[in-house]
């Protein structure tokens, strides 16, 4: 007689929305702190390109934000770009010294940006590489999730035992309305977090390189050329209280440092210069601003990406059981097999379906 049985699959939906919820909180928080600190340019260099972010979900296509491809790999390559600009002596904070500057003058720049360079290039890239790592994880336990309701999906179910053929039993799921509930529910939060994944890459598309003259020096210095008096200068007044909330974020260490006056023990640049030079480092500061100002309503605006994160965030675990009854039948072993085998050893495809870390490298 063939074995038979019930099987509720309120656990697993409710495992699914949790995280659901911590892979869509997660991609807000790090996009935030990263605009914040840094500027939106490390966002939209980030994000380029990504892999891994097309699958499905209970036999439904469904996209997500997936892995970010190369991002480390273009801040190294836009860090070397900026280091042999400053080499040469043609930046624009270099090409903003007054007329009077001194050979003195120029040395001093140039190694206080080399220096800077080096410094912000290695901090941003920390940074991006943490939230890189962090989020395979958190993909990795989303899609674990979703594999096993694809399985559910396919009215199949199994588990591993040892004395049993090969190792696992295998039974069907009868159809009904307990399936149908679960799929219903589980594509409410696909779909709202389909929405919410297709407007971060939205908000984080790039930008800055067609935006800005000198992006580089924007994608390495914006966070330490920030300073309270340029505020009031930004495009619209209306963007005032925006800009003064970025600047907060940051500091005007890079200008102090490129406009100490030089003393007879310290390097610096001349004391004639000084002034003219802080003016023309500010007024370069403020476009680099009015950029950033620009893209602050996708992050803290309600109708933009938090709204869309507080409809995955308001829907509450199931209080239904789901269940099913379920009959033994080895016929469909094979997928069955498939499925423990990829939970173990992972898939080499760009799908992200049946992951495990090893299959996805963070370059």
């Amino acid at each position: 007689m063939a074995l038979t049985g019930e099987s509720k699959y309120k656990i697993l939906y409710n495992s699914f929305l949790t995280n659901t919820k911590n892979y869509s909180d997660f991609i807000n928080v790090s996009c935030v702190d990263t605009y914040n600190q840094f500027g939106h340019g490390v966002l939209e260099e980030t994000f380029k390109h990504v892999s891994y972010e097309w699958g499905n979900i209970m036999n439904t296509g469904m996209n997500i934000v997936g892995v970010p491809d190369e991002g480390i790999k273009r801040l190294d390559d836009k860090y070397l770009i900026l280091k042999n600009s400053i080499t040469a002596e043609t930046t624009n904070l270099q090409k903003q010294l007054p007329p009077k500057a001194s050979t003195l003058d120029k040395e001093y720049v140039k190694k206080v940006l080399l220096k800077y360079a080096k410094k912000s290039w290695d901090t941003k890239r920390r940074f991006v590489l943490q939230n890189l790592i962090e989020l395979r994880e958190r993909q990795i336990s989303l899609t674990q999730s979703v594999d096993k309701l694809n399985l559910a999906s396919n009215l199949v179910g199994g588990y591993l035992t040892g004395t049993s053929t090969n190792g696992m039993v295998n039974f069907d799921i009868t159809s009904g309305s307990s399936i149908s509930n679960l799929k219903s529910d589980v594509a409410n939060v696909a779909n709202k977090l389909e929405i919410f994944c297709s407007n971060v890459r939205g908000a984080t598309s790039i930008n800055y390189i067609n935006k800005l003259s000198y992006p580089n020096e924007y994608l390495f210095f914006i966070d330490k050329l920030m300073d309270v008096e340029i505020v009031r200068y930004v495009d619209s007044h209306k963007d005032y209280f925006n800009a003064d909330k970025l600047v907060q974020y940051r500091d005007n260490e890079l200008i102090n440092e490129l406009t100490k006056e030089r003393t007879k023990y310290k390097g610096g640049i001349h004391k004639d210069i000084m002034v003219d030079y802080r003016t023309n480092i500010l007024k370069f500061a403020i476009k680099l601003l009015n950029y950033d100002v620009s893209r602050y309503n996708n992050y803290f605006k309600f109708i933009m990406l938090p709204e869309k994160l507080e409809q995955i965030k308001s829907i509450p675990k199931t209080q239904h059981n789901y269940e099913v009854t379920f009959t033994r039948n080895n016929s469909e072993l094979s997928l069955v097999r498939s499925f423990f085998t990829s939970t173990v050893m992972g898939t080499n495809n760009k799908s992200y379906n049946s992951k495990i870390i090893k299959n996805i490298t963070i370059t």
